[in-house]
């Protein structure tokens, strides 16, 4: 029980820096067969494998942030110009409503 409990508070306190190393870690396990297999299909050395992968992946997120970030702006467009009509007709509303 109190394994447990300090273990817990070693890791809260910690939690800035085990966060990004977790996060590593599971960037390692889970693109190590997608390095692995393009060194041994190229033969190209692991370091220039790793290195293709994670700009392959970079390059992946941009595209990704690129196009919601694109689909956001269109979205904020659309909202803009509707409630510009809203506010347009709001006058001739509350002249029906009096």
């Amino acid at each position: 029980g109190m394994l447990i409990l300090l273990a817990g508070i070693f890791i809260y306190a910690t939690r800035s820096v085990v966060a990004p190393l977790v996060i590593a870690f599971l960037l390692a396990y889970l693109l190590h067969p997608l390095v692995s297999r393009l060194e041994r299909w190229t033969r190209m050395p692991r370091l220039v494998a790793v290195l293709l992968v994670y700009l392959v992946l970079i390059l992946l997120l941009a595209g990704a942030t690129t196009g919601v970030g694109l689909a956001i702006a269109q979205q904020l467009v659309g909202i803009v110009r509707d409630l510009s009509a809203l506010v347009g007709q709001l006058p001739a509303y509350l002249e029906r409503l009096s």
